[in-house]
């Protein structure tokens, strides 16, 4: 097998390479199909216990014959390495553990029809329902006295057709007289996502704390759970949400500090004309810290870190030099530092900053690493993919900033006799004399002696990294077991590569980016096995403009 060099760098341990190695040349290899990656299990949301001892996670596998899919629970012992599924009925996610300590775990299940919040005692392994609300819920979260829970539900506040016009049953017209007529993929159907509290018992009714409002927590379309907090003593909630006149034309997001019992609603960051998401409560109560970006109107500005004193709503900056942009930050678990995720060099790591600013990196290599928490011993879990492999759960120890450990291995038969594309990054110089960033894919057993088609990807956005990720809908793996060479570039206009490289695509849509696109394309053309007679470009959204 003759591959150009340098080629696929991983960073397993010598034994485990040695066993593909050698299984490599003992059996006969499979290659990715569109049927194979769908019997490939999703994993995600690890969430670690309060002791540190015990991990939950979720995997989501589908049926092709019965065109549906379904998530699992499942509980691992972290010393042991055993792990057991604990949910069955219906599908089941969003597991949380009781902040208490308690052996109880609260997770969203649709057993019952439409998503619902259920506890379950690990010790006996009783299933409570708490919630009944019509519709179902989502962006569930346990308060930190374990007394409530929050979550969030459509609520039906702007009429439609039928209730507008009763002499017309059967119209299907839709009426608008405002520019949000859609948020992305769906239509806007006047209903708001709301944020409500019920009590863990169930006993009581939710309280809508959004009662009346025509706001929505988190913001549409791609919001969820991490625009919402509770304070550590579970008597407020921090939220985000968009309260302007024109909210389609409005980046201008605002974290929002409510009463568990709806009362009281207070704009902590008046004035500021950029989004300010992701509220963080620091664990002794005294500060919160948030994402924010700059620039009104621009939502691709760079994504900073704030932390703000609660008593005197001072705000300052703790990436204050950093040229990347920030997400998923969580406190440490003792209030020391913070956990963040970041997109650099066609990857994305796992940060550290602590509360004077000073920022380390946890993480490095050829991943995408996601969902960071913490644990009580300092240890860090996340997930982890690449552009050959989905989501795994990894550890992270503290040390030299490095892979992890891995924990799980749910895909691992499906791997262990899978011929594995080559991924490589090439750097190409721009017309403007700039270097550009890009990943190549080379097929299995890739031989350069012999002529490859090759697939341009465009990615869209216009302004996300092509990463490690793993994508089930654009999948670089799939595409180089068909035989192709894959060309992904980080052209101008994505992140991870310093804000300035991120902004100029703005006025210039179709100008340097695609001479970025066109230049790649012809470095690679320089290469005797690309067969530039046999080339196609592939994408959707900007990548198909």
């Amino acid at each position: 097998m003759r591959i150009p060099s340098p080629l696929f760098r991983s960073q397993t341990s010598l034994l485990a390479l040695s066993v593909l190695f050698c299984t490599q040349f003992l059996a006969a290899q499979d290659r990715m199909t569109p049927e194979l990656l769908w019997k490939l299990g999703r994993v995600s949301d690890p969430q670690v216990s309060v002791e540190g001892a015990r991990l939950l996670y979720s995997i989501r596998t589908y049926d092709l014959e019965q065109n549906s899919g379904r998530s699992q629970v499942f509980l691992m012992d972290t010393a042991a390495g055993k792990t057991q599924q604990i949910t069955e009925d219906g599908s089941n996610w969003s597991a949380r553990w009781s902040p208490t300590g308690a052996q109880r775990v609260a997770f969203l299940s649709t057993r019952s029809g439409a998503a619902q919040i259920h506890v379950m005692d690990l010790g006996t392994r009783v299933v409570r329902r708490v919630t009944s609300h019509p519709g179902g819920v989502s962006n569930m979260a346990w308060s930190p006295t374990g007394t409530h829970f929050s979550f969030t539900a459509e609520v039906k506040m702007d009429p439609d057709v039928a209730s507008m016009f009763p002499d017309l049953p059967k119209a299907v017209a839709r009426i608008y007289d405002d520019l949000m007529i859609r948020h992305w993929d769906r239509w806007n159907e006047g209903t708001y996502s709301h944020l409500f509290v019920v009590a863990a018992s169930g006993k009581s009714a939710p309280v809508d704390l959004l009662d009346g409002k025509r706001v929505d927590t988190p913001l549409k379309p791609f919001g969820g759970g991490e625009q919402i907090c509770w304070s550590p003593d579970g008597k407020q909630l921090c939220y985000t949400a968009k309260v302007v006149d024109a909210p389609e034309t409005s980046t201008d997001s605002s974290l929002f500090l409510v009463a568990v019992d709806g009362s009281d609603h207070r704009n902590l960051v008046p004035g500021r004309p950029g989004y300010d998401t992701d509220p963080a409560w620091s664990p002794d109560g005294r500060s919160i810290a948030f994402h924010s970006m700059h620039r009104a109107g621009f939502e691709a500005d760079r994504n900073r870190i704030m932390l703000m004193d609660v008593a005197s709503q001072e705000i300052r900056e703790l990436t204050k030099g950093f040229d990347q942009s920030a997400s998923g930050v969580t406190w440490s678990s003792d209030g020391k530092s913070l956990l963040f995720l970041s997109d650099t060099q066609g990857t994305h790591q796992v940060y550290e900053v602590d509360t004077g600013g000073k920022i380390r990196a946890l993480t490095a290599g050829r991943y995408h690493f996601g969902s960071a928490v913490p644990g009580p011993d300092g240890a860090v879990y996340c997930t982890r993919m690449q552009m050959e492999r989905p989501n795994e759960i990894v550890r992270l120890d503290g040390g030299e900033p490095g892979g992890g450990v891995v924990l799980t291995d749910v895909n691992g038969s499906i791997y262990s006799n899978l011929s594995l594309p080559g991924t490589e990054a090439r750097w190409f110089e721009a017309s403007d004399g700039q270097k550009i960033h890009s990943w190549v894919i080379y097929p299995p057993d890739f031989d350069d002696s012999k002529k490859y088609p090759m697939l341009l990807y465009c990615q869209g956005g216009p302004q996300s990294q092509v990463g490690q990720w793993f994508s089930f809908r654009w999948n670089f793996h799939l595409m180089a077991a068909q035989g192709y060479i894959v060309l992904a570039v980080n052209r101008r206009g994505l992140p991870g590569f310093g804000q300035a490289w991120n902004d100029q695509i703005s006025r210039d849509w179709g100008g340097q980016a695609m001479r970025d696109l066109l230049t790649a394309t012809d470095g690679m053309f320089k290469e005797s096995y690309v067969d530039r007679d046999r080339t196609g470009a592939v994408g959707a959204s900007f990548g198909g403009y």
